[in-house]
């Protein structure tokens, strides 16, 4: 995950269960950069990623998971 000047999110890599962010259950690997679509309308200033998951701190202090969560590992 990349966290441009302007609070946009850059999501790329293996994304197997999610945490890439790209909306689809479909293991494959991100070559390039892309923006993340569904953060394209917030302001983030940080991010963070683990194993299986991401989180990112909107500038309004909302903190948002994405990736496999299962069994309730991600608050939701």
């Amino acid at each position: 995950m990349l966290v441009s000047d302007a609070g946009r999110v850059y999501a790329f890599g293996k994304d197997s269960f999610g945490e890439v962010e790209f909306g689809n259950q479909v293991s494959r690997v991100v070559t390039t950069s892309q923006m993340t679509e569904s953060l394209k309308d917030m302001y983030i200033v940080q991010a963070t990623i683990g194993n299986f998951f991401t989180a990112v701190l909107s500038l309004e202090g909302c903190v948002y998971t994405f990736s496999w969560g299962s069994d309730m590992k991600l608050g939701h």
